[in-house]
């Protein structure tokens, strides 16, 4: 599964009430660390949700290979 680095960061900076270029700060060290956290945390809250909604993410994994 694939999201944009852009929406990754409306989603997760919504979430979490902050701005995005709170998150993406170079001055505060370690953004590729919050990026990445940031995109594991979208990336599994979607999987959640199709899975809630009874996709069969095990059936897309294969048709992608």
């Amino acid at each position: 599964m694939y999201l944009n680095n852009t929406t990754v960061m409306e989603v997760i900076s919504a979430k979490l009430g902050v701005k995005k270029s709170d998150i993406l700060d170079v001055e505060s060290g370690n953004m590729g660390v919050r990026v990445g956290l940031a995109e594991t945390e979208v990336l599994e809250d979607t999987r959640k949700w199709l899975e809630k909604e009874g996709v069969k993410l095990e059936v897309l994994e294969v048709a992608a290979e």
